[in-house]
C-alpha cells in the first residue's frame, strides 16, 4: 500500500468536517492548523482547498531540482491565487472531508507519486478549486521517507510513467524509453 491507501484509510476514520494532510517528513511551522482552519471557516465553500506554502531543506535536496521546481512550478505564483490542478500537492493542504468524498479520494493505484496531481484532477473536475497559501508554511525535509534513494527514484518513475499513460497517453512512451536507458 502506498500513500494513497494510507491518506484514504485516514478519511474512513475521520469524523472532522475539515482534514489536513502533512507529509511524513514536513515541520509544521507555528500556527499552520489555526490558519488552515481560518481559511476554510472565512470561505464559506465547501469547494475551496488551502493549499500551503512547502520550503525545501536545502541539505536533503539537489539544488538543480529544488531550482527547476521553482522556476518552472511555483515562481510567479501569487498568494490567494486559484491554482491548476498540477500544483496539487498533499504535504501541506487542508480540505472539506465531503469534498475529499466526493472526488472519489486518492487513486491507490500510484504506489509513491503522482497520487497527489490525479487527486488534483478529480477535485477539479468536481468542482474544488486549490488556493494557494503563503501564510501557511512548512519545511519539506525531502528524501527522509521511503526506500534507499535508487529504489525510491524507480518506484517514483513507474509512478509517474502510470500517471503519463492514463492522462497523457502520448508522453507515456517516451518516459517509459528514458526509465529504460536511465
Amino acid at each position: 500500500a502506498g500513500p494513497g491507501a494510507a491518506r484514504n484509510a485516514a478519511l474512513a476514520m475521520a469524523n472532522g468536517r475539515w482534514i489536513l494532510f502533512l507529509g511524513d517528513d514536513i515541520v509544521a511551522s507555528p500556527g499552520l492548523l489555526a490558519a488552515h482552519a481560518r481559511f476554510l471557516e472565512a470561505s464559506g465553500a465547501e469547494k475551496r482547498m488551502s493549499l500551503g506554502h512547502a520550503e525545501w531543506d536545502m541539505g536533503r535536496v539537489s539544488k538543480p531540482f529544488y531550482e527547476f521546481a521553482r522556476a518552472h512550478h511555483y515562481d510567479g505564483l501569487a498568494p490567494g491565487q486559484e491554482l491548476d490542478f498540477r500544483y496539487f500537492y498533499t504535504c501541506n493542504v487542508a480540505l472539506p472531508k465531503l469534498a475529499l468524498e466526493s472526488a472519489g479520494g486518492f487513486d491507490e493505484s500510484f504506489y509513491v507519486y503522482a497520487e497527489d496531481v490525479s487527486f488534483g484532477r478529480s477535485a477539479r473536475l468536481n468542482g474544488l478549486r486549490t488556493v494557494l497559501r503563503e501564510d501557511v508554511l512548512v519545511r519539506h525535509g525531502s528524501g527522509s521517507s521511503g526506500a534507499p534513494s535508487l529504489e525510491m527514484l524507480r518506484l517514483r518513475g513507474a509512478s509517474f510513467a502510470g500517471y503519463l499513460t492514463r492522462y497523457h497517453r502520448s508522453k507515456a512512451w517516451p518516459m517509459r524509453g528514458l526509465m529504460i536507458v536511465g
